[in-house]
């Protein structure tokens, strides 16, 4: 599993999710998932809202706010 932190644009606020085993986004012609270990290897767009998953929540980051997203593996 993996913590994603995510700066918004105006650099003023960062929001953590914890616990994330699955992201998917849409790039207009396919919905890409990443799942497992190759979330730490892709090369996210920040450009489309991504759908971070986890075992307690689900939540959609839309791409107006996305500044900067960092992933750590959980230990």
């Amino acid at each position: 599993m993996f913590t994603i932190s995510i700066m918004d644009k105006s650099k003023k606020s960062v929001r953590t999710y914890e616990h994330i085993n699955k992201i998917t986004y849409s790039d207009l012609i396919d919905e890409v998932v990443v799942e497992n270990d190759a979330i730490l290897t892709c090369n996210f767009p920040i450009d489309f809202d991504l759908h971070l998953y986890s075992n307690t929540g689900n939540y959609v980051i839309s791409c107006d706010v996305i500044g900067t997203l960092e992933i750590q593996k959980e230990s």
